[in-house]
């Protein structure tokens, strides 16, 4: 059985893929969706995540197995190009299929994303990290882990107490050993580094950065230098720019869109 999805919109409009971050599903765009309904709005549950059949994927969960099962759900729906948006991990395996697949994109968005770590020393401290965060998730269970994800500094200094008790009551029903395997086969630490490849695309990038994500506007800093990219600021946001202001996520995501589609 192949990765849940969603569908909403317009169905002969122009497709938009999506695709969300560790912890959430396809559910994490249904909000942004409902404002596209113009355009034929797909949302994928990736290995590990939502509540259908992308829980238990049969397959191998890495960034390489996961891209191609994304393709397959393209093919069932026969759709041949389309405009793809991922968010952090959703953003890393956006930018795999970018650069891998360029055939089937006319343009990828990329939120709070990067090109992975450019040192095996690097990915392997962070593959020893993401380890030891899968190992807490199964020890303390979500409740527990959740309110520690939230307390990282990438989110707590821009979420307010009502957004992390929203994100923590939408993340909980989340299987605990199935986001620890999402950690261990499809973490930051084991995605191969893309730095080398950016030069060679020829799919038109778009990265959306929040203004107080000091990290994330470094990363994309690197990235002007290696590759022709459009950047846009979200002013007032942070690491997860579509749940914070979607009403100005979406604004400037239609811009985008129009201009791809032009």
């Amino acid at each position: 059985m192949g990765l849940a999805f969603s569908e909403s919109g317009d169905p002969s409009g122009l497709p938009v893929l999506f695709l969300h971050g560790f912890m959430g599903s396809a559910l994490d765009w249904s909000e942004i969706m409902t404002m596209l309904a113009d355009y034929r709005c797909i949302a994928i549950d990736l290995p590990g995540h939502g509540d259908g059949s992308s829980r238990e994927f049969n397959g191998r969960w890495d960034i390489e197995s996961t891209a191609k099962a994304c393709i397959q759900v393209l093919d069932r729906l026969s759709i041949e190009r389309c405009i793809l948006v991922g968010y952090s991990m959703g953003g890393r395996l956006g930018l795999y299929l970018a650069l891998n697949y360029p055939q089937r994109f006319q343009g990828a968005i990329l939120e709070s994303a990067s090109p992975g770590l450019r040192k095996a020393t690097e990915r392997e401290e962070r593959i020893q990290l993401d380890e030891s965060r899968a190992f807490r998730i199964e020890k303390v269970g979500m409740s527990s882990f959740l309110q520690e994800w939230y307390s990282m500094p990438l989110f707590a200094q821009t979420l307010s107490q009502e957004q992390i008790a929203d994100l923590v009551e939408r993340r909980k029903d989340n299987l605990p050993s199935s986001l620890a395997r999402s950690l261990r086969e499809m973490g930051t630490g084991r995605q191969p580094s893309l730095w080398h490849k950016l030069s060679d695309n020829n799919v038109p990038l778009f990265l959306f950065v929040g203004e107080k994500d000091g990290k994330f506007r470094e990363i994309s800093g690197q990235m002007l230098q290696n590759v022709k990219i459009d950047v846009i600021i979200l002013p007032g946001c942070g690491h997860n720019c579509h749940f914070e202001n979607p009403t100005l996520y979406c604004k400037h995501l239609s811009e985008v869109l129009e201009n791809i589609a032009s």
